[in-house]
This record gives C-alpha cells, structure tokens and sequence, in this order.
C-alpha cells in the first residue's frame, strides 16, 4: 500500500514540473534600451526574479501565467506566459 501511495506521490511531482517552463526575456523602454534590475514576478504567487544589468531575466513558469513586470520610474507591465519564446517586455 505504501509503495502505490509513494508511486503516485511521485507522478503526480513529475507532472507538475513538466507543466513549467523556464521564460527568458528582456525588459527595454520605451526606445527599446534595456531597463536594468527590472523586478519579474509570477502574478499571485511569491515567485519572481529580476533583470540583470541588460534587462534580461530567467523565471520558471507555467503557460498562462501572467508575469507582473516593473522597474523605478516606469508603470507595471503584466505579459501572459504563451509558450517558452524569449519575450521582449516595454514598460
């Protein structure tokens, strides 16, 4: 009984790893410069990350997953996670 318990424990982990998938992309401006140490955060969740010093990031998210993007002295950006193209978020 334990074996068919820890079995299903495990394949039930495995899917929800497989439903994720690690997003890159690049936070630029409205003249398409990079915009540094951007703030990337999974809407609802405690997850999130930040831009390097070129506006580039890295998460790990589910496909329709709406990123929160943001940096100081620009408005918030929300982008939906279609697929795992890099994607080029304008604030």
């Amino acid at each position: 009984m334990n074996k068919i318990i820890l079995l299903l424990f495990a394949l039930a982990t495995s899917f929800t790893v497989i439903a994720q998938s690690i997003i890159t992309g690049t936070v630029v401006d409205e003249t398409s410069s990079p915009v540094p140490y951007a703030s990337v955060t999974i809407k609802n969740s405690k997850t999130g990350t930040r831009a390097d010093e070129n506006g580039n990031f890295k998460i790990t998210a589910a496909p329709g997953a709406t990123l929160v993007v943001s940096a100081v002295n620009f408005g918030l950006q929300e982008v939906q996670v279609t697929g795992t193209e890099p994607l080029t978020v304008h604030l």
